[in-house]
């Protein structure tokens, strides 16, 4: 499990290019985008991060991404003790479901941060789960 800054990530992407290896921004895209069920082009939730100076999380299981989460601080924090991070866009790969891994993101996020940091996790309820009865909604 990995949590690095936007300029950790980079320096990183940079050493992989230079060994040959394929870029990590391209293998996080494909898994956020199909940890949300959506098919088709991959989002470009890494570059989008980047571009927001965020914090990248990822976890690696036999050279797959096999889930990540992004990390947002605050910037109108002046001031205050604790500055605030928003994490957001968890997911986790199909194929790694059950095991925990959304919680060990999120745990090692609260781990790094959690310290200094009031930690928000933002989520959303997928469409086809907004059809279920209300009180069924929970259950997932």
């Amino acid at each position: 499990m990995v949590i690095l800054s936007s300029e950790e990530f980079r320096a990183q992407e940079n050493n992989r290019i230079q060994m040959g290896l394929e870029r990590l921004i391209n293998k996080i895209n494909l898994q956020s985008t199909r940890g949300f069920g959506h098919m088709g082009n991959p989002n470009p939730t890494v570059e989008t991060s980047l571009n927001n100076n965020e914090y990248i999380g990822y976890l690696m299981i036999n050279d797959k991404v096999a889930a990540s989460g992004f990390g947002k601080i605050d910037d109108n924090q002046e001031g205050n003790k604790y500055k605030t991070m928003y994490l957001h866009s968890i997911s986790v790969s199909e194929e790694f479901r059950g095991q925990g891994l959304c919680k060990q993101i999120t745990d090692e996020f609260v781990k790094k941060f959690g310290k200094n940091h009031i930690l928000y996790l933002k989520s959303f309820l997928p469409i086809y789960l907004k059809k279920l009865p209300y009180h069924l909604q929970f259950l997932f």
